[in-house]
């Protein structure tokens, strides 16, 4: 399975429908504590990279289901209610991986520039 369209767009879905809660969460940071917080996400350890690719599976079947849902209607509306309830399901199986956002789109972002991280990844799936 190649990890990079799966993380990418999830990472971009979240981090675009989060984006507000992550300026207010930044905002809120003092500047020492958020280079802190930088660093430490540069370091994923193997349990953290299982909760990741768990989280990513669940995401995978997420979109999956929804793409079909949301292709299948007309109305905008409905679409968009759709879109909603994929991305809130999204966010649970994040959190339900025992993941914040933050960790979760930092493993994303890493994912999609470092090849051996992605393959040690599915050594997991």
């Amino acid at each position: 399975m190649n990890l990079r369209p799966i993380t990418t767009l999830t990472a971009l879905l979240v981090g675009f429908a989060m984006a507000p809660v992550h300026a207010q969460q930044a905002a809120d940071i003092p500047p020492a504590k958020a280079a802190e917080a930088a660093a430490a996400t540069q370091q994923f350890g193997d349990a953290t990279l299982r909760q990741f690719a768990q989280a990513n599976q669940k995401i995978a079947d997420i979109r999956e289901e929804y793409s079909t849902r949301i292709g299948g209607t007309q109305a905008e509306d409905k679409a968009h209610d759709l879109q909603q309830e994929a991305h809130m399901k999204m966010v649970d199986a994040i959190t339900e991986a025992d993941l914040d956002l933050p960790t979760y789109n930092a493993i994303a972002e890493r994912i999609a520039s470092d090849p051996k991280l992605e393959e040690h990844v599915k050594g997991f799936m």
